[in-house]
């Protein structure tokens, strides 16, 4: 059977019970509950299963279908014949369905509660009924299959109640027989014999039970109370044991509604049955049997009297038909979901009786009971199994008996039987499973955000059905949604104070309140992952509101800025008809790392039609009250408070609440819990209350029906009885772990935990060794059963978790069960080492407590980062944060932070702010860590580039990482990754260490603007992207984020480090920096700074206006008008104590201003760029836009000191003064530079890697810039500043890679580079990375190669042919070449000719390299000009293209006969002659298509025509033509001989098959696209800084192979013309960087390829310059310019 019992599995034969029935009977009879459940908590058949749209939009009253991603399957027998086939199923097969279900993303459970259960489990029946539970909630849960019986020829035992309705015992005692009767009184006599021996405690009652010794036997069955009496032997025992009316085993409890009898726990009556002393506790199973048997006998043969008026069947009934009625025989789906392996043993009915044959089926004991057994079994078999299965669902196995049973060990043919059904059962459960899971992902059900609906809609009815009272609550809130109110209710009490079930309560009511159109949506925050972060959650309520009003999803989405945009944006969806409404119950449990705390996510003012109903803690120790208090202040009706509970709503709660139970409470049993309540009147203390009281029995004596009278006492009382019921040891264990874990653990993963505690299992295994060392499921379910309603199910990982509902329970929780650091750590070791998967797999672990160092698998789930296609999340997600609060420093280290495989999934999987947010807790706990720190460091600078792309991690980590040997490793499983990467050939990415302390990526837009308090601990940044940004500079971690704020900020100040003032389009903004509340708002003006003691005040100046305001309230102190100097637009000001000096007159004079007299003092005559003030008001330092020079003016002695700096290097934004006024700082391009006025000098501080665009200190040694990439940097001085970047001493740094021509030996390459207005013709050994030749005064129009040792240089108007070997020319061509024209010049014919368009555009010219001269003319033989044209690769054809009058001709040549072949029009083609491209057009490698660009009806198309008679194969609809520049930007490739790339650098990048027109590919890009003649690569670059990366495509599959994303800004990007190389060149350096692809699975495509220094070396260097100048006129004035 399904559930369990007291005995073991033997093993053998040699410690079975002499008696099979009394085994038998001890594991069922005690354990079985009533039937049928009135009450099923799970029932998957009553109600209706809701519309998926309905329960989308907020429809409370629907039963929502299972979103569990979970196979949970309950497994049925007879018990003791199936212990082979459970144990192979255990040990071979259910950890492959767990591995495959992992790799499906689904959990995987068997619900196997036949064994292990302990004496004190079964004691007070209730495992029956918990086995019905399980059945019940796999059918409601499972995925595919769900229930499994293996019965063979037992029909098993047939249980009984557990409780009696006290109407039908009275009829079972009125029409019992007079046989029983007698028998009754002969066992009445025997009990007052044992009453005689016992000393009654309380002498007062022992009269009523003499006199009513003769009542029926019956009635010994039955108690009314319990007074304890104490035996002969010491034991306890009832007082009330002999009473024949009211003493026995099932005592009446009026508190049952209706009255019921219930059996009495075992123990009760025979106290022994939980005796430590092993004999003693058998004489007590013994007695206890014998007991049952006769009561089970007399009430079934009673039963079949009045077959009419009682259930017959529920007595008779044996438990696994019980269990198979339930989860097979209900419903035919219920059918389909369920298997039958039927063992058949052929030759069983012809062994002789004994007691092993008993245990396969009925063979002792009463001939009736044996017969009547068989009977059912058939009739079970036949009559009411096998037809309610399919066909394929029922297997059978045919052995036959041997001297031991089944007995696979010993038998060939029972070991294949074994084998068989476990090929059977893997197989049937895999196709079921796949089945079920497809099934599932086809409908709405299987989307994330569905069933995270159903989640929160699940929790809101669990509340709402014990909602009762709170109508002044439920008012006020349907007032304000009634309102016209565009401010969210805040709804706000105390913990405990019932605030969820108000706010479910009103969710739950809105459609009752305002109709049926109504959008109800709720989200009870923290009892999901995707309800616990800000980010997810707005995905989550935007997902859901694009859904029900049909609107697109919002995509992939990643900064808190752009998903509060597309939650903002959702919510003008909602309409008048049906309008929205939105619960957030619990703000103080979103985790505040993401900026939850900020409410820049919060609407400062609600749309039409939408209203929000929030909830949260009051103390503000958790941020959210106050702010909401302060955003919403002019607003009080807005604010509702939770106040304690009423006593006439706590009455009118509990009579529901017992309602529902079925319960009632004797008057002095309500009297003692409204007067525990009055002293705690909370609603959780209410709770816990009533659930204590709900397990009083009328009969429970008063000093048991004693309550605490807090939560704490109350949480502990429930603690304590359920460690007196399951024991302690496995208590404590159970509920800490769960209480340590990060958001909860799942059923499977508490078992595999505590299957591996031996403290746990040496006490479970206290008696007896079960065949496998694990925990027995039907503890852990039992344990539950006390607990579950204090437990909340929600989704965590893709996983279905418990964790506790309240705070209150974690608290007590920890402090009960993990009372010491030596605890917490040893029991999160545990937790740690089970999702390492340190015991699985089969590894044995070591039996604690075992000297012969015995060991055992534990048979726990394996712990792979990934399953298939899908990641471990579980793991990825819990295992770093265990370790760590393990302490386990060098195994977090190896595992995960330090373990490239870790760090990749958990890129992938959570993404780079979650795994920040790991390293950085690990640093707080070991600081001193260096392994740890660099790692961080790395990511922490790779921030763009990993957001960007997760699979380049290995090129940031190896660009980056300095070798260290505890970081060899990581190094070397980086250099043999899995994914592909691209490695450049030099270092060119900054690295951690030395100066570089942080690399913090967090606005989406550039930042332009930085400040630093004066103690260097904070420091603020304001971005285009509208927000500001507060950060801990120590620890370099964001603190808090103001968003949508304002446009265009670009100047910022901490004030007084309370006050963030800020200047944008929209004024002068002042921000609460604990609250992100806007304070003031001043009109916009043209600067602002701030001044006065300790920055007490702000200045603002403009409009012709100085003014100065208080900097914490905004309120005005005075305006000014000076009189010396028109304020204007262009006016900057800058203060410091009690001066403020502000420019005039276009910033040709200075002004100082006095904030204390309020007065203008004095006016300096000096054009100012930028300046700034000394700390003590004395000196001003200014400096001019065009000269070099740092002036430093006495303000007491009017003297100026003029500091000459270095030529061309100017002040591009602010000056920065240290404390001690040693330096004056600022930015110019990628540097920031600094004066040192002692010394008297300037010089670079700090190189940047990109354009820097403000930089902020206090002292001179934490310095912070903010750059164009985004980030925001923060620098130690006083560390080493070691340059990264490799340096090649070509004289290349600062110039610019203008255009290349690369060789077909890929080695080298001709570049053209220009620094400032010089440029240089570069011959290039990329191999070496140095510049072999070099020529001066060069500006030719472009290069073209020749061979290996010559190349065109074309001017504007003239070529020649440069011999590379000695820069010498060699020919100059005859005529004009106008090179300005379409494609110019193509070599051909083995590099001996070269073809251009004639400078009259007439003809296409042919010249003979080496002589200079026309060999050839095509001639069209018209007059028309000619645009441009093209040569096919195999160069047979000339396509050139031009105008005749209203006519577009396509001219095509024959090269090889230098012919003019067809001719084709627009006008024959059938085009728009205004919608063809005039230059645009390619020609395939055989010359037997050509592509055109033509736009039609506003569309832009690729046409595909035939060279041979012009036709039109296929019109290629590309995109639609936006504005009159899209035509002529969308560019095409050939990129194979059968696709085509069409690309827009501002929106697309498609693939096309050219024969079918088919799109094979579309993705939105703003790429740059060069795609070689060879190799199989393309490669693209981002215009963007947000795309600043090359990446490398697979142009056959269409697939992206790795990626590199740049510090620096890229300027161009190409590959070698054999096909392998990337070269790339940045903005600021004329050095190329070679870049090869690396890792992955070194396919041959890829890797099979002459390196470069495998090429010939053909050049030597020359240190000598040469000038290479095309003689010409045009030239010439080029070159002037």
């Amino acid at each position: 059977m399904g559930c369990s019992s007291s005995m073991p599995v033997y093993t053998d034969l040699k410690n079975a019970p002499e008696s099979r029935e009394l085994e038998e009977n001890n594991a069922y009879w005690a354990d079985w509950g009533s039937y049928p459940m009135k009450q099923i908590e799970y029932s998957v058949d009553d109600g209706k299963v809701g519309d998926v749209g309905e329960i989308l939009k907020g429809n409370l009253t629907l039963e929502c279908p299972s979103t569990a991603k979970i196979v949970r399957i309950f497994t049925s027998s007879t018990f003791t014949d199936t212990l082979y086939e459970r144990n192979s199923l255990i040990e071979r097969v259910y950890p492959r369905l767990k591995e495959f279900c992992q790799s499906k993303g689904y959990e995987f459970q068997v619900v196997d509660m036949r064994w292990g259960v302990r004496d004190e489990a079964t004691d007070d029946h209730m495992t029956s009924e918990l086995c019905l539970r399980e059945v019940d909630l796999c059918k409601k849960i499972s995925t595919g299959p769900c229930f499994v019986t293996f019965l063979s020829h037992k029909y098993g035992y047939r249980y009984f109640p557990r409780q009696i309705d006290a109407e039908e015992y009275e009829i079972l005692k009125e029409n019992m027989s007079d046989d029983s009767k007698e028998h009754l009184d002969r066992e009445q006599r025997r009990k007052l014999d044992l009453i005689r021996k016992t000393k009654i405690i309380k002498k007062s009652r022992v009269a009523f039970f003499l006199d009513q010794a003769r009542a029926r036997h019956l009635g010994q069955w039955y108690r009314c109370g319990e007074p304890y009496v104490a035996s002969d032997s010491g034991h306890s025992i009832s007082a009330r044991t002999a009473n024949a009316t009211a003493t026995g085993w099932f005592s009446k409890d009026e508190n049952a509604v209706p009255p019921t009898y219930v059996l009495q726990p075992i123990s009760s009556h025979i106290p022994s049955f939980l005796s430590k002393e092993a004999e003693d506790k058998k004489k007590a199973k013994q007695q206890w049997f014998e007991e049952s048997e006769k009561l089970q006998d007399t009430i079934l043969d009673t039963a079949k009297i009045c077959p009419e008026i009682v259930d017959v069947d529920k007595y008779q009934m044996s438990v696994t038909e019980v269990e198979i009625r339930r989860g097979i025989l209900k419903s035919k789906q219920d059918g389909e979901r369920s298997f039958w392996f039927h063992r058949v043993i052929d030759d069983i009915d012809s062994q002789p009786s004994s007691y092993l044959l008993s245990r396969y089926k009925e063979c002792t004991g009463d001939r009736e009971h044996i017969v009547e057994a068989r009977d059912m079994l058939e009739q079970l078999q036949k009559m009411k199994l096998k037809p309610a299965l399919p066909e394929d669902h029922y297997k059978t196995y045919n052995i036959t008996w041997s001297e031991n049973g089944v007995d696979p060990n010993h038998s060939s043919s029972h070991k294949k039987y074994i084998d068989k059904l476990c090929e059977d059962f893997e197989r049937d459960m895999k196709d079921m499973i796949v089945k079920a899971i497809a099934e599932k992902e086809k409908s709405l059900i299987h989307s994330p955000t569905y069933q995270e609906v159903v989640q929160h809609t699940t929790f809101c009815q669990e509340k709402c059905q014990s909602f009762y009272g709170r109508q002044d609550l439920l008012t006020k809130i349907k007032s304000y949604i009634a309102s016209d109110s565009n401010a969210p209710c805040v709804v706000f009490g105390k913990s405990g104070s019932g605030k969820t079930s108000v706010v479910a309560k009103s969710a739950s009511s809105c459609r009752s309140w305002f109709g049926n159109k109504v959008i109800t949506i709720i989200r009870f925050l923290g009892t999901s992952p995707e309800s616990s972060g800000i980010g997810s959650l707005l995905l989550s309520l935007t997902k859901q509101i694009n859904l029900i009003y049909g609107k697109e999803d919002v995509g992939n989405k990643t900064t808190l800025r752009d998903i509060s945009d597309s939650f903002l944006e959702s919510l003008q969806l909602a309409t008048k008809q049906e309008p929205l409404i939105i619960f957030l119950d619990s703000l103080d449990q979103l985790d505040p790392a993401g900026g939850a705390t900020q409410l820049s996510w919060l609407p400062k003012r609600l749309p039409s039609n939408v209203k929000l109903v929030l909830s949260t803690l009051p103390e503000a120790q958790y941020e959210y009250f106050p702010k909401l208090q302060a955003i919403y202040s002019k607003i009080p009706k807005s604010f509702i408070e939770v106040p304690n509970l009423p006593e006439k709503d706590a009455k009118g709660i509990l009579e529901k609440w017992f309602s529902i139970k079925k319960r009632k409470l004797q008057p002095q049993q309500m009297k003692i819990l409204l007067n525990a309540f009055n002293q705690c009147p909370l609603p959780l203390f209410l709770k816990l209350s009533f659930d204590e009281a709900c397990l009083w029995k009328s009969y429970t004596e008063p000093d048991q029906t004693v309550l605490e009278i807090t939560v704490r006492g109350m949480v502990n009382h429930l603690f304590s009885r359920v460690e007196s019921l399951h024991g302690y040891l496995l208590v404590s264990r159970a509920l800490g772990y769960i209480t340590l874990s990060k958001n909860g653990l799942t059923e499977a993963e508490l078992e595999d935990i505590l299957s591996c505690d031996d403290d746990v299992l040496n006490d479970v295994y206290v008696y007896w060794t079960p065949p496998i060392r694990r925990l027995p499921p039907l503890l852990l379910v039992r344990m539950r059963s006390e607990l579950e309603q204090y437990f909340v199910t929600r989704g965590a990982d893709g996983a279905r978790v418990t964790y506790w509902y309240h705070r209150k329970f974690v608290e007590a929780a920890k402090l009960r069960y993990v009372p010491d650091l030596k605890t917490k750590r040893m029991m999160e070791g545990m937790l740690a080492d089970f999702f390492s998967g340190v015991w699985s797999n089969g590894k044995s672990k070591p039996v604690k407590g075992k000297s012969d160092g015995s060991t055992a698998d534990r048979h726990v789930a394996s712990q792979p980062l990934m399953f298939g296609e899908t990641f471990n999340n579980r793991k990825i997600n819990n295992l770093a944060y265990h370790r760590l609060h393990a302490n386990q420093l060098e195994l977090l280290k190896s595992e995960c932070l330090c373990s490239y495989d870790f760090i990749l999934a958990a890129l992938k999987s959570r993404g780079l702010r979650q795994l920040l947010d790991t390293y950085h807790a690990t640093r707080w706990e070991f600081p001193d860590d260096e392994d740890i720190k660099n790692v961080e460091e790395v990511l922490q600078l790779s921030q763009n580039a990993l957001q960007y792309n997760p699979n380049e991690l290995p090129s940031q980590i190896l660009g980056r990482l300095q070798p260290t040997k505890g970081l060899s490793k990581l190094l070397d499983d980086c250099k043999k990754s899995s994914t592909y990467y691209l490695q450049p050939d030099h270092l060119i990415l900054t690295q951690p260490g030395g100066s570089l302390l942080h690399c913090l990526a967090q606005h989406s837009g550039v930042p332009t603007s930085v400040d630093i308090s004066d103690s260097s601990q904070i420091a603020v940044t304001c971005s285009r992207d509208r927000s500001i940004i507060l950060w801990d500079v120590n620890k370099g971690r964001l603190l808090k984020v103001f968003d949508d704020v304002a446009d265009d900020m670009d100047y910022i100040k901490l004030g007084m480090n309370r006050i963030v003032v800020v200047k944008s389009s929209q004024g002068i903004l002042g921000f609460n920096t604990n609250t992100g509340v806007e304070i003031y708002r001043l009109a916009a003006a043209a600067s602002f700074c701030l001044c006065g003691k300790n920055n007490e005040l702000l200045c603002v100046v403009g409009n012709g206006d100085l003014s100065i305001h208080d900097v914490l309230t905004g309120k005005l102190v005075k305006k000014s008008k000076c009189q010396s100097g028109e304020i204007d637009e262009k006016s900057i000001c800058v203060g410091r104590g009690i001066y403020v000096a502000c420019t005039v007159n276009q910033r040709k004079n200075i002004v100082l201003f006095d904030v204390y007299i309020l007065n203008f003092i004095n006016v300096i005559k000096v054009y100012c760029e930028a300046m700034v003030l000394s700390m003590d008001s004395t000196k001003l330092y200014i400096t001019h836009k065009f000269k070099p020079v740092l002036s430093v003016y006495d303000i007491e002695t009017g003297d100026m000191d003029n500091i000459q700096g270095q030529d061309n290097i100017f002040a591009q934004g602010e000056l920065k003064l240290t404390i001690d006024c040693r330096y004056v700082y600022f930015n110019y391009y990628s540097y920031v530079y600094v004066w040192d006025i002692e010394k008297r000098t300037q010089r670079i501080l700090i190189e940047h890697p990109t354009p820097v665009t403000d930089v902020a200190t206090a002292d001179g040694r934490v310095i912070i810039t903010t750059g164009e990439d985004r980030a925001v940097r923060i620098w130690d001085l006083s560390k080493t500043n070691d340059k990264h970047l490799r340096q090649f001493g070509n004289g290349n740094e600062g110039a610019r890679i203008m255009s290349r021509e690369m060789f077909v030996n890929p080695r080298y390459a001709i570049f053209k580079i220009k620094r400032g207005f010089d440029w240089s013709l570069q011959l290039y050994d990329v191999c070496k990375n140095k510049t072999i030749k070099r020529s001066t005064e060069f500006v030719p129009n472009f290069e073209v190669y020749v061979d290996e040792t010559h190349v065109l240089i074309c001017g504007y108007t003239r070529v020649k042919l440069l011999n590379l070997s000695t820069m010498e020319f060699e020919v100059a061509y005859e005529g004009e070449i106008y090179t300005t024209l379409g494609k110019a010049i193509i070599v051909i014919n083995d590099a001996k000719e070269f073809t251009t368009i004639s400078p009259e555009q007439t003809t296409i010219n042919i010249y003979n390299i080496k002589t200079g001269k026309i060999d050839n003319v095509l001639s069209t033989g018209e007059e028309h000009k000619l645009e441009s044209f093209v040569v096919n690769k195999e160069e047979t054809k000339v396509l050139t293209q031009g105008k005749d009058g209203e006519l577009t001709k396509f001219y095509v040549f024959d090269l090889k006969t230098r012919s003019l072949g067809k001719t084709y029009t627009s006008e024959s083609m059938g085009l728009n002659n205004s919608g063809i491209s005039a230059k645009d057009f390619l020609i395939t490698r055989d010359g037997l298509k050509f592509m055109i660009k033509y736009k039609d009806e506003g569309r832009i198309q690729i046409l595909i025509c035939c060279t041979e008679n012009g036709t039109i194969l296929q019109r290629l609809d590309i995109c639609k033509s936006e504005n009159d520049n899209m035509f002529d930007d969308v560019k095409y490739l050939l990129l194979t001989k059968s696709t085509i790339l069409v690309y827009y650098e501002e929106a697309f990048l498609k693939v096309f098959d050219l024969e079918t027109g088919k799109e094979l590919l579309s993705e939105k890009s703003d790429y740059y696209v060069f795609v070689p003649d060879k190799g199989p690569y393309f490669v693209t670059r981002g215009k963007s800084k947000s795309t600043n990366a090359v990446r490398l495509w697979d142009r056959e599959k269409l697939i992206v192979l790795a990626s590199y994303f740049m510090d620096s800004e890229m300027h161009t990007v190409q590959i070698t013309k054999d096909g392998h190389h990337v070269i790339m060149s940045l903005q600021t350096s004329g050095d190329p960087i070679i870049f090869t692809l690396q890792g992955g699975s070194q396919n041959p495509i890829y890797f099979n390829y002459k390196q470069l220094h495998e090429y010939p070396e053909i050049f030597t260097k020359s240190d000598e310059d040469k000038n290479i100048m095309v003689l010409e006129y045009y030239d010439k004035r080029q070159l002037s310019k």
